[in-house]
């Protein structure tokens, strides 16, 4: 599954050489897949309104349901990690991606 993440997160990159893919596997089975990139590339792998990287947990998910296991995808900041979960601004209805890395999830997409 780290491979199939590490090759649709290049693809939609500007520096696809910087993308870091961490896997840890935790007792229980739990899978934690977590993305490392360049600063500039975290709007491009979340998305307009975390559309795109709702699809990336979605395509990991449906592998995972082949193989069995659980899984989490998580994008890291600079100071901590963060899951990524969208807040539309209520004025405008539009968010920018600072806003999208500093806002945590609740809920990890386990499955």
């Amino acid at each position: 599954m780290k491979e199939l993440l590490q090759y649709m997160v290049a693809g939609l990159v500007n520096h696809p050489d910087e993308i870091v893919i961490d896997e840890q596997v935790l007792p229980d089975g739990l899978i934690i897949l977590s993305i490392s990139a360049n600063q500039e590339d975290y709007g491009r792998i979340i998305g307009r309104q975390g559309m795109l990287i709702r699809a990336l947990r979605t395509i990991i998910k449906a592998r995972a349901i082949k193989e069995k296991k659980k899984v989490m995808v998580r994008v890291m900041t600079e100071d901590q990690p963060q899951t990524v979960e969208v807040a539309a601004d209520q004025d405008n209805k539009t968010e920018s991606v600072d806003e999208v890395l500093q806002e945590s999830a609740l809920d990890d997409n386990l499955l």
